[in-house]
């Protein structure tokens, strides 16, 4: 929040310099509704936290997501596991119910063996993390279109010793080294890794030759003017702000008034299933706003090419104003709190599930706060996924 606080701020104050290195970015912002967007966004966070603090007293029993697993050989598979899943990802016959979780598990198996491995010295456990580490952030380097996906498994590895430490001496040891390092190179090269989202056709050693210098072979060559171009754009301050969107969204209040929920429509009928409703329409709420302030298109089989997040509190802000703001970012709040309660909080290192829903739940926090509403019916599709392998797994050790 602070990094996307000051990227709010410097869009402010160098509104001037809106054609001048990364303020291209804000292109698309509309200064006069500066204030406002920011009001709103101000406004959202404060009321998400009140409606948060609020659910640490009035949440009650809540359905745990709870699976104890104290066995040391299980730990010992489960990094096994993680390792198949990222060097052969299909090679594992997975329902697909169950993929949300199986795909997430070489990451809660870094951040756990981690904790578990500093909490009792367990060194091949410290070794499974940064074995897991390594090999994720590599694959995403040269998989990932989302850049946030290379970054995410650093940071969450030096959130998992800042919570089993429960201080930040780390931060300050030799061993942090090499997570600064690839801090570093992640965000000198943040300009680059956007670039070469749209190479589709390149092949890992000829990104590889892009990061360092540049240079790929003549059929496939980038110009440096290219990536001088896209730096302009794209920095990881500018990249942090919400101010498009929100400016945007007042725009569109400005022109067509108040929705009074005709954005939120769908979840009225989110949960109602496909084999019931063939019909049923496609929620793609950031492609409609994308097309709606024309930074978006509808090719000839219907499909829009752009999406941009309203985000929670510019949605609700949309549809009822300042009112719907508090009231939303209250409930969506106190919602967070019922999920972070259902994952056990992080008291249970042994916990295999309600850990990584946490780690789940955190990933959000740092990542992801310019999520629309939509992200409602992720959390949830994503905690009953928890919760009910949970049950099987108890079922399985029983």
């Amino acid at each position: 929040m602070a990094i996307t606080s000051w990227g709010h701020f410097m869009a402010f104050v160098n509104e001037s310099q809106k054609e001048m290195e990364y303020f291209q970015y804000f292109k698309y912002s509309i200064a006069e509704n500066y204030t406002e967007a920011m009001e709103i966004f101000y406004l959202g966070i404060l009321f998400i936290l009140y409606g948060y603090n609020s659910g640490e007293t009035l949440v009650k029993n809540v359905p745990l997501i709870k699976t104890n697993l104290m066995s040391i050989t299980i730990y010992d598979r489960i990094f096994y596991i993680s390792l198949v899943l990222l060097l052969f990802p299909n090679l594992l016959p997975i329902p697909s119910a169950l993929i949300r979780i199986f795909t997430m598990l070489p990451q809660i198996g870094m951040f756990i063996f981690n904790i578990i491995g500093i909490k009792y010295n367990i060194n091949r456990f410290k070794i499974y993390s940064i074995v897991l580490l390594a090999i994720i952030v590599i694959i995403n380097l040269f998989t990932s279109y989302l850049r946030f996906t290379i970054i995410a498994p650093i940071l969450l590895y030096i959130i998992s010793y800042v919570i089993t430490e429960k201080k930040i001496t780390y931060l300050y040891s030799i061993r942090s080294i090499p997570v600064y390092v690839a801090l570093i190179f992640f965000s000198v090269s943040f300009s680059k890794l956007g670039s070469l989202r749209s190479q589709y056709d390149m092949d890992w050693e000829q990104k590889l030759e892009v990061l360092m210098d540049f240079k790929t072979s003549d059929e496939k060559k980038v110009s440096q003017d290219e990536f001088e171009e896209e730096s302009k754009k794209q920095t990881i301050l500018s990249r942090s702000t919400v101010i498009n969107q929100l400016t945007q969204l007042v725009k569109v209040k400005k022109e067509d008034g108040f929705y009074y929920g005709e954005t939120m429509l769908y979840l009225t009928y989110v949960f109602i299933p496909r084999f019931l409703w063939p019909e049923k329409p496609i929620i793609q709420q950031g492609a409609w706003f994308a097309e709606r302030i024309g930074l978006a298109y509808r090719n000839d089989a219907g499909f829009v090419n752009n999406s941009i997040n309203m985000t929670i509190y510019g949605e609700a802000y949309l549809n009822f104003g300042y009112f719907g703001v508090v009231l939303v970012c209250f409930l969506f709040g106190y919602f967070l709190n019922f999920l972070w309660k259902s994952s056990g909080e992080m008291n249970d290192y042994f916990n295999l599930l309600g850990m990584g829903f946490s780690l789940y739940l955190i990933g959000y926090a740092t990542f992801q706060l310019g999520s629309d509403l939509q992200i409602i019916i992720t959390f949830l599709s994503v905690y009953l996924t928890f919760l009910a392998f949970g049950y099987i797994l108890k079922e399985i050790f029983n």
